[in-house]
């Protein structure tokens, strides 16, 4: 089997991933947001009663913020990893299918959070789940950048660099929030606030080294 070969999957290029990919993410969105209901109201519909039965469904609609918005974290990210992507070759498209497997298993573990908050198995299944999604994100990028394997060779270093960490501080924040769990899962859940600014901070220094 020439390089060629390995390199150019027959009937699947870089532009036929990312379609397949956003249907799948589109997909998972949606779906994160099926199970946020009004509960049937017992006896009279009273203002009262629906503004507790909202009230009630704090905890499920908090979860839905947070899933919709890693979710989204990552599929501006894989767009962004898919754009210096070049060629593909069939490790890339199985790292990817892994990928998309933990993406639409993201709705079932934010379902179960906002179902059950704060109990250690909805908190560990949520921050496995999440952790598998960044992980793989972070190796479908290691493995194309690898001396330049699928990337443009003329690619700064410093920027395939920048962007590893850059990818990979997600799953490593929710990594890192699986042993917490076991102490309070409340303190692993608080942990996963982190993202946010962690994400600031390694996007502008990645920048500021690069225009170094």
């Amino acid at each position: 089997m020439s390089r060629l070969d390995r390199i150019h999957v027959p009937g699947l290029s870089p532009e036929n991933l990312v379609f397949f990919s956003d249907a799948i993410f589109a997909f998972a969105m949606t779906l994160l947001a099926v199970d946020i209901r009004i509960p049937e109201l017992i006896g009279e519909a009273t203002d009262m009663a629906l503004t507790t039965a909202i009230i009630g469904l704090g905890p499920k609609i908090l979860s839905f913020l947070i899933a919709f918005w890693i979710v989204s974290s990552y599929w501006i990210n894989y767009h962004r990893l898919l754009s210096l992507i070049k060629n593909i070759d069939r490790n890339l498209v199985y790292l990817n299918l892994l990928f998309l497997m933990f993406i639409v298993l993201i709705p079932f573990s934010s379902y179960l959070i906002g179902e059950y908050p704060s109990r250690l198995p909805s908190t560990l299944l949520n921050a496995v789940i999440l952790t598998g999604s960044g992980l793989t994100s972070g190796f479908m990028w290691i493995y194309a950048s690898r001396r330049h394997r699928l990337i443009e060779k003329d690619l700064n270093t410093d920027f395939i660099r920048g962007l590893t960490v850059r990818i990979m501080v997600t799953p490593i924040v929710f990594l890192a929030s699986i042993p917490i769990a076991y102490i309070n899962p409340l303190y692993s859940e608080i942990c996963w606030a982190l993202i946010a600014p962690l994400n600031t901070i390694t996007e502008r220094r990645m920048m500021h080294n690069i225009s170094m």
